[in-house]
């Protein structure tokens, strides 16, 4: 009886992963990458600034992503929502491509959204803010087996 139960709660488990990465399925963004105010770069942590539509996009927060630029895949992880530890301003898409060093300025870069990887949140000081995005940074390298 008590196999039977385990095997029952497993199956269930199961299903709702399944039911998860259905519903979490990558969506993918295109857009122009545009100037921004350069802190990613001060902070040694260069991004890529695309201004998209909301309506199309996922939750606020931060992901482990894919870049496509001219057919090349590039990964990378991004910062999508209003950067409330920063200015809490307009929706941008911020995107940090791990090993690349190109200006793409005025390309067309699509996006992938693959793992959600936390909510936006704002930070008691800079330190603390650069610890958790440097975890963050590790998180997409793990995920993407880089």
């Amino acid at each position: 009886m008590i196999e039977q139960i385990d095997f029952i709660a497993e199956a269930s488990r199961e299903a709702a992963l399944f039911a998860a990465s259905r519903a979490t399925r990558p969506r993918l963004l295109t857009g122009r990458v545009i100037h921004g105010n350069k802190l990613g770069r001060e902070l040694g942590i260069p991004t890529a600034n695309l201004a998209i539509s909301p309506e199309n996009a996922p939750a606020f927060g931060i992901y482990a992503v894919t870049a496509f630029l001219a057919g090349e895949a590039v990964a990378g992880i991004a910062s999508w929502g209003t950067r409330p530890h920063f200015d809490d301003g307009a929706p941008l898409l911020e995107v940090h491509l791990f090993d690349f060093g190109r200006n793409i300025y005025g390309a067309m870069l699509a996006v992938r959204f693959d793992l959600y990887l936390r909510p936006e949140a704002r930070f008691a000081n800079i330190g603390e803010f650069m610890t958790q995005i440097q975890d963050d940074i590790a998180e997409a390298r793990r995920f993407h087996q880089i």
